[in-house]
């Protein structure tokens, strides 16, 4: 083999290996059954009962389908926000329907820390944590709606509490478990 066709066959080499790298890596982001999939602009989230978010609150939490004001965070859950926080009064969301303009992938981090140590010696104070702390986090997304109440903002969720390495967004299904009949999740393009 010449110099010519040995560096044609690294260029096509390269270029399959590239191909295949392409093909692995996309695949998650077009599988609705992979955390990584992003609920398309163009989609409907449909509120489908009354919703009522107490004073002094601007989001409601849900989870297997029931409202909860204290939600187990290693299960997922979702929330829906709205723009106004009001501290008299409790504010409804009526049922109706609502487009999504934006998918936006969250990351919240919590610290852990371990104990904190004090010190005192000759009026000197010393402060010493004996742990970096671990960090933990809820990856997610949050859909940003478009509709017929402004007031509406968006409707987030959240995969469960863990370490950074062991922390995935929740799937459209685990979305749509965590809303169960009070939503509906209607993604565009025909996914079901």
């Amino acid at each position: 083999m010449n110099a010519r066709m040995r560096r044609r066959f690294a260029q096509l080499s390269l270029l399959l290996a590239l191909l295949l790298l392409v093909g692995c890596v996309s695949q998650p982001f077009t599988d609705p059954a992979s955390p990584y999939f992003r609920v398309p602009e163009g989609s409907r989230v449909t509120i489908n009962r009354v919703l009522e978010i107490p004073p002094g609150q601007a989001r409601l939490f849900m989870q297997n389908g029931r409202v909860m004001e204290n939600f187990d965070h290693y299960v997922p859950n979702c929330n829906i926000e709205v723009r106004k926080l009001d501290r008299e009064a409790v504010q409804f969301v009526r049922p109706d329907s609502y487009r999504v303009v934006r998918t936006q992938r969250t990351l919240q981090e919590n610290v852990r820390a371990g104990r904190l140590l004090v010190a005192s010696a000759g009026g000197v104070l010393a402060l010493s944590d004996d742990s970096a702390g671990t960090a933990m986090v809820y990856e997610g997304y949050h859909l940003w709606l478009e509709g017929p109440d402004p007031n509406v903002m968006r409707v987030s969720c959240r995969g469960v509490f863990a370490s950074q390495n062991e922390a995935f967004p929740p799937s459209l299904d685990e979305m749509r478990q965590a809303l169960g009949s009070l939503m509906t999740i209607e993604v565009a393009g025909g996914v079901p």
